[in-house]
């Protein structure tokens, strides 16, 4: 995660905590932030968007999950 020029400068640091949906195809989407920081929140969803998973599986079947993201912040 690269993290604005304001939230280096003020030292911003701890855990964020935010639910996602992975779907069927790997993207994420619908990011919800149940725990934040200040000036982190933004760059934590940036980067969850961007990556890409491979999907569970039911029956051999690709599915949409709900997943939860425990991201830590250190200086």
């Amino acid at each position: 995660v690269t993290l604005s020029p304001d939230a280096r400068r003020t030292g911003v640091e701890g855990t964020i905590i935010v639910r996602c949906l992975i779907t069927a195809a790997g993207t994420v989407e619908g990011c919800e932030v149940l725990k934040g920081l200040p000036l982190a929140d933004a760059a934590v969803l940036a980067a969850l968007r961007g990556r890409q998973y491979r999907p569970a599986q039911v029956a051999g079947r690709a599915v949409s999950v709900r997943h939860l993201f425990t991201i830590k912040i250190k200086r």
